[in-house]
């Protein structure tokens, strides 16, 4: 459960525990664009009132080992479950308890402590918010327009600009200097 959650939350910028924990499969859907590609859009209902965030690709096979956890939906296809809109919430046990925000985070520090990443490069210890930080962090640094970050993760621009400025032109060098940066795509 925990390998998911974290990957969850690396590959959609949405934050731990009031954005996550009450996420039902019902607050997942698909939009496909005018190019007929496919995407995975999940109706969040956060800190700053209710928004779309468009999922990384790979988001989508954590979500599938999740609902092979879940008894009750493990035997249907996953666009079936998408498309049912089924009421029943994404992050909970195989015996049907829904995981608690406590419980993640306590599972997240003693991962953490076992592994001796506790603290990062900065000094600053970790926490699964971290991995909300990371989201933005890489995505300043393959060029994303802090614009349309701030809308995909429910914050403003000045929220971004207050914690990343330390992004700096170095980590965008590529972009700077006219080369495509294929980082984070």
């Amino acid at each position: 459960m925990l390998r998911e959650y974290v990957l969850f939350l690396g590959n959609t910028g949405i934050r731990h525990g009031t954005e996550s924990i009450k996420l039902k499969w019902n607050n997942l859907e698909h939009y496909i664009d005018e190019n007929k590609d496919k995407y995975l859009l999940i109706n969040v209902d956060g800190k700053r009132g209710k928004r779309e965030a468009v999922a990384r690709t790979a988001t989508t096979d954590y979500l599938m080992r999740l609902q092979a956890m879940s008894p009750d939906i493990a035997h249907m296809d996953f666009d079936t479950l998408i498309e049912k809109r089924v009421d029943d919430y994404i992050f909970k046990t195989e015996s049907g308890k829904v995981v608690t925000a406590d419980a993640l985070r306590g599972s997240f520090k003693q991962l953490l402590k076992t592994l001796d990443l506790v603290y990062g490069a900065d000094g600053k210890s970790r926490s699964l918010y971290s991995l909300r930080h990371m989201y933005a962090t890489f995505a300043l640094k393959a060029g994303r327009d802090i614009h349309k970050l701030a809308l995909q993760m429910g914050t403003s621009v000045a929220m971004l600009e207050k914690f990343y400025s330390k992004v700096s032109p170095r980590m965008n060098a590529a972009e700077h200097a006219g080369i495509k940066n294929k980082r984070f795509e």
